[in-house]
């Protein structure tokens, strides 16, 4: 919500990026516990929302929901019925090896940028950049400049991260 709401496009997708990562080095550790305060602190277009439910989707056991279903939002368990019933799919499966786990979610990892990262559209930014500077008198290829730089850097620091070996 934080970089939602300050606009940060690339802290939210290293946010996914790390919340998947670590699930991908840990799937029997799947963050029940987390699933409140996710949805506590986001909005129904949330792709965190949308990420947790595809995999406790994907990969949650019934028993781990069954025994977390208390604690787990009403909404999110009506999200997770929602997208198995989109994806034609049967949601918390009973007999998934670790073979079939590590396979669904490499599926998911190799989705991840196209399904649930944001990317800016460059031109509505740039456009608005450059009437601001021209209101404010601003040479409008020095505020590029200015722009473009800070920018490029934080899109290597704040680049998605590699998949861990294990």
């Amino acid at each position: 919500m934080f970089a939602n709401e300050l606009g940060i496009i690339l802290l939210r997708n290293a946010v996914l990026d790390e919340f998947f990562l670590r699930i991908y080095d840990d799937p029997d550790d799947l963050p029940y516990k987390c699933i409140f305060n996710i949805y506590k602190a986001s909005t129904p277009a949330s792709s965190l929302r949308h990420l947790a439910v595809d995999i406790i989707v994907k990969i949650g056991k019934k028993a781990d929901v069954k025994e977390w279903m208390h604690d787990l939002p009403k909404q999110f368990l009506m999200d997770c019925l929602t997208s198995a019933s989109e994806d034609r799919i049967v949601p918390f499966p009973k007999n998934l090896s670790e073979d079939d786990v590590m396979d669904r979610l490499e599926g998911m990892r190799k989705a991840m940028c196209e399904v649930f990262h944001v990317h800016d559209s460059e031109p509505e930014a740039a456009e608005d950049a450059e009437e601001e500077a021209q209101a404010q008198n601003v040479d409008p290829e020095l505020q590029k400049t200015f722009d473009e730089e800070p920018a490029a850097r934080m899109e290597y620091v704040m680049g998605p991260l590699p998949i861990r070996e294990k």
